[in-house]
């Protein structure tokens, strides 16, 4: 039987847009295929009455010194893209203090020990552990704890063990249940390196990786959705497509859910399927989109990004529980805010900002119930927040955890995939190289100690379901010089 193409990629999220690149680089006949009008995942933005609005992920970080800056280069998308440099990199506003996260981390480092001066010897030996010891030997001590556990080793106050829980936004757990491994991974790649914003908006970073892809040769189409997946004969699948494309290949790679891939999409048995159903998902969010009629530097001087903490309760804040969220009782909301990224993402002298809340899923009720209850309820805490802020709304709009499964097909609408706690931290649950032989994953629905932290993390998942795929193929994986 003739094939199409040598490998079929399902969905065009960051994972299986890096992985579309080194393969296609190397030499093979890569189609990727895509539900959506754009690429990107969560990593795109969208336009609403002159404004334009990033979906969901606000910053690229671990590009100075960590994974994502590397393998940019290793595919040669390095130089096709314009990256603004935040600094500093993130607020944290608490009850009683505020605090700032910098690009330099001596600079972060002050800050802490400014706005804890009794806890400068515990800070100054928690960051020396988590960042510049040896991993295998970090490792070797928080392999089996809970993030804070760890800090409970290091700190005593609520108020400093709650400032670090909130930076776990960045992988959607709270820090009671996330791994300490993937937290250190997290603090190491991207809280504590440079952050940048790409371009005008964050879809200039997919955008720039579907040009390198096709311009390597690869093929993408939009718009269209892969609804099976049939092992033909031992060396070939056929794939079917909503729109009626039937495409033959020798090797799938899903960057989709994994859940809907061995459930409904897989054709042929696999143990998988019996496994998904018991794993947890990291948190979605609920977000309000806001187009303002001045710009937004008018009204504020900060970060890029803003966390407020409105009580020390951390086992609150990601998610906000259901029921406190019937009652507009929110524990912890983000502000993004692009332009501050130096760089000006306005139209016509306007600003967009994005209000977010890590939400659960819930129910389509439960958010059909209180969508615009709790719309207004964070614009009221924003208003509070953001001097005159209130006066200046052109236009709100909600988008909850349904909202994000409509648009990502992700379980539960979650934003980090699985859950990056401990029980889930390890590479043999979900691996990328599937039960079905020929059928591989990238993305944030397989599970390995360095959990599912946001665009680095399914950056390096696409990059390792590459060099799999070409190692098993026989061919020669030409990167091994560059250790990640």
């Amino acid at each position: 039987m003739d094939m199409d193409h040598e490998i079929i990629i399902i969905g065009s999220g960051i994972g299986g847009l890096i992985a579309g690149c080194y393969l296609a680089k190397s030499g093979l006949n890569v189609l990727i295929v895509e539900q959506h009008d754009k690429a990107g995942g969560y990593c795109t933005s969208f336009k609403r009455k002159g404004y334009t609005f990033d979906a969901g992920v606000h910053n690229l970080g671990s590009i100075d010194k960590g994974v994502l800056g590397k393998i940019l280069m290793e595919i040669e998308v390095h130089q096709d893209l314009e990256l603004h440099l935040i600094d500093p990199t993130n607020r944290i506003i608490m009850p009683d203090f505020d605090l700032k996260i910098y690009s330099n981390f001596d600079q972060t480092l002050a800050e802490f020990i400014k706005v804890f001066p009794g806890e400068e010897l515990p800070i100054r030996r928690f960051f020396d552990f988590i960042l510049f010891q040896d991993f295998l030997t970090v490792y070797s001590k928080v392999k089996k704890m809970t993030f804070k556990r760890l800090l409970d080793d290091f700190f005593s106050e609520d108020a400093i063990k709650a400032t670090f829980s909130v930076l776990l936004g960045n992988m959607g757990v709270s820090s009671l249940e996330a791994s300490a491994v993937a937290a250190v991974i997290l603090f190491r790649q991207y809280v504590l390196d440079a952050v940048y914003y790409p371009g005008d908006s964050m879809q200039a970073f997919p955008d720039a990786l579907v040009r390198k892809f096709k311009a390597l040769g690869g093929l993408i189409v939009f718009k269209d959705k892969v609804i099976k997946v049939e092992k033909a004969k031992p060396q070939t699948f056929t794939v079917s497509t909503e729109t009626g494309r039937v495409l033959r290949c020798g090797i799938v790679l899903s960057n989709s859910d994994v859940s809907e891939l061995y459930k409904e999409i897989a054709g042929a048995k696999n143990k998988e399927r019996e496994v998904v159903d018991s794993l947890q998902v990291s948190s979605s969010a609920f977000c309000v989109y806001l187009g303002l009629k001045d710009k937004l530097s008018e009204f504020t001087k900060t970060g890029g990004c803003i966390a407020k903490a409105f009580n020390y309760k951390m086992d609150s804040y990601i998610p906000v529980p259901a029921l406190d969220l019937g009652r507009g009782d929110v524990s912890m909301m983000v502000f993004s805010i692009p332009e501050y990224g130096a760089i000006d993402s306005s139209q016509n002298n306007k600003s967009g900002l994005r209000l977010l809340v890590f939400a659960p899923y819930v129910s389509e009720e439960f958010w059909a119930q209180n969508k615009e209850r709790l719309k207004d309820r964070l614009l009221v805490l924003a208003g509070q927040t953001i001097s005159r802020l209130a006066d200046n709304i052109e236009f709100a709009e909600a988008a909850t955890p349904v909202t994000m499964r409509r648009y990502t097909s992700n379980r539960a609408g979650a934003g980090f995939g699985w859950a990056a706690i401990w029980g889930q931290s390890k590479v043999n649950i979900i691996p990328q190289r599937s039960s079905i032989e020929g059928l591989y994953l990238a993305g944030h629905w397989t599970t390995g100690p360095m959990g599912q932290s946001g665009v680095p993390g399914v950056s390096l998942s696409g990059r390792k379901a590459a060099e799999l795929i070409i190692n098993d193929l026989g061919k020669k994986w030409e990167y091994p010089l560059i250790k990640l």
